[in-house]
């Protein structure tokens, strides 16, 4: 996605805990990417609001009279893939991903551009926090931090 740009999140995709997001830049393989993080960022919209986390409400403010689910999800994939472009469109709402779905982790945009492909995955580790695999080693989702 170019910066500023949004995609539409479609209905009835489910978030598995491992998920492979290659960065080979054909216009194809970057769409599905964004389809799948959008599908994933409205699908944690929805636990949040079906268990009363207070995320919906609080998402509320920042976007009055837009379709919460919809604008999450597109703000959601955006910080992922386009951290930039979030950053400079919609401020607010980049520090507000950052700071209640990533406690702070921000997304290096050159990682999303590379010309190699970088191949990495989402997992948990056996103390049970949030993990991100790749060929350069393993980071603490939440903090950053390289564990191996």
């Amino acid at each position: 996605m170019s910066a500023g740009e949004s995609r539409e999140c479609t209905e009835g995709s489910a978030a598995t805990s491992a998920i492979v997001i290659p960065a080979i830049h054909t216009e194809a393989v970057e769409y599905e990417a964004g389809m799948l993080v959008t599908d994933i960022g409205a699908a944690l919209y929805r636990d949040a609001e079906s268990f009363g986390t207070g995320l919906s409400s609080a998402w509320a403010t920042l976007a009055p009279g837009e379709d919460g689910e919809r604008s999450f999800a597109q703000a959601y994939a955006a910080y992922i893939l386009d951290p930039d472009g979030l950053r400079n469109a919609h401020p607010d709402r980049y520090e507000f991903v950052k700071d209640h779905v990533f406690y702070g982790f921000e997304f290096d945009q050159p990682t999303l551009n590379a010309e190699e492909p970088v191949m990495g995955y989402l997992d948990y580790d056996s103390l049970g926090r949030q993990v991100e695999v790749t060929g350069n080693g393993t980071w603490i989702v939440a903090t950053g931090e390289k564990i191996a």
